[in-house]
């Protein structure tokens, strides 16, 4: 079997979406039916991969702009340099030009849908033509949950028999970094032992605001020298969480990072006392289930996939309800015995979310359609 994927995704600073496609790379690499893994990437400069590929896969740039992909001419030469594949993989919502026996493409969420005021205006109208074109063009549509596929179903339900949900995979954190790693790591950015994390993109969907308060509600408790961390590139809607901090009062206490590479996350994850991810908006959640495989107790918000990706291995919270967040906080760090049920069970959790059950999901998928 022969397989070609949209690698767009892994270029960059990969984020939820670059991590799905990279595991799902590496997943098929080891299965034995996939002979060869071709990773396309459309753009004028060649963007910079990240991530690793595995032995079969080849790298394949194409330097041409964006917008000659969507030219029927060009489609066809492309597609004739590139030969015939089984199946055409698209990630991103772009059109692969390639010939193949059949298309499969993959839905994060319907964020642009469900919150539009999350997105400039004219994002909200390129998402909405490139999903749709995608699944007309695809003989299968992957949702990543069960929430997507609900939000997708709502909108497209013409597109019902084509739609499967296959989770993302979380890659096991062990062992887990070495303690002076941990605290060089803490050092650098001036950390104090234990502090409570946020790890994704900071923008006005993830609602961090709603932690920013709730977290000042927890420093009236606690004396402690606690601190609020807050570490991802800035997207859509930032400027608002920085107002929020300095409205509470709280800038000596939180620290806002930039996007932070796979070393620095995990040093991070292994120093934090509470993971919290506030957001009112997943197509599943991956940096939660992230936070379980490291041993960190998890809050998340009862909403979208969150609470089907937590299961009961996470405190869920009302997002709107600062009161409980900060709570529920509280429960995680004065509470031995409730801590470390939450960390057992997360690390149970996420061995149901391996690369191989991925890979093999996908592979049974690919099968069905040659």
């Amino acid at each position: 079997m022969r397989v070609a994927i949209d690698a767009y995704p892994m270029t960059g600073r990969p984020t939820g979406m670059g991590q799905y496609v990279a595991r799902l790379v590496q997943g098929l690499g080891e299965r034995g039916e996939v002979e060869e893994i071709g990773c396309y990437l459309h753009s004028w400069r060649r963007p910079e991969v990240r991530l690793s590929l595995p032995d079969k896969a080849r790298l394949k740039h194409w330097r041409l702009p964006g917008g000659l992909v969507r030219c029927p001419l060009f489609n066809g030469a492309l597609s004739a340099l590139a030969g015939r594949w089984d199946i055409c993989q698209e990630t991103n919502y772009r059109p692969v030009p390639l010939r193949a026996r059949a298309r499969v493409t993959v839905v994060y969420d319907l964020i642009f849908e469900v919150m539009p005021e999350s997105f400039p205006p004219d994002s909200v109208k390129r998402f909405r033509r490139d999903l749709s074109e995608s699944l007309g063009r695809s003989d299968k549509v992957v949702a990543i949950s069960q929430a997507t596929r609900r939000d997708l179903l709502e909108r497209y339900p013409m597109e019902a028999e084509k739609v499967e949900v296959i989770y993302p995979a979380v890659v096991p954190r062990e062992p887990m970094p070495p303690k002076r790693h941990v605290d060089s790591v803490r050092e650098k950015f001036g950390l104090n032992e234990g502090y409570i994390l946020y790890l994704g993109t900071v923008e006005s969907r993830k609602n961090l605001a709603s932690l920013v308060r709730a977290v000042s509600l927890v420093l009236e408790r606690s004396g402690r020298g606690l601190q609020l961390v807050l570490a991802g590139k800035r997207g859509y809607g930032a400027q608002l969480v920085e107002r929020e901090i300095e409205k509470t009062g709280i800038s000596g206490r939180a620290l806002l990072l930039d996007y932070v590479g796979e070393t620095e996350k995990d040093a991070l994850l292994a120093g934090a006392s509470v993971f919290v991810y506030p957001s009112l908006y997943e197509g599943f959640g991956i940096p939660a289930l992230e936070a379980m495989a490291s041993g960190v107790p998890v809050i998340v918000s009862r909403s979208s996939s969150l609470p089907e990706a937590a299961g009961d291995c996470a405190l869920s919270v009302d997002p709107h309800d600062e009161v409980s967040m900060a709570e529920a906080i509280i429960r995680l760090l004065e509470d031995a015995s409730l801590r470390a049920k939450m960390i057992e069970c997360g690390r149970n959790r996420v061995r149901h979310f391996s690369t191989g059950e991925m890979a093999a999901s996908f592979a049974k998928l690919y099968r069905s359609l040659l």
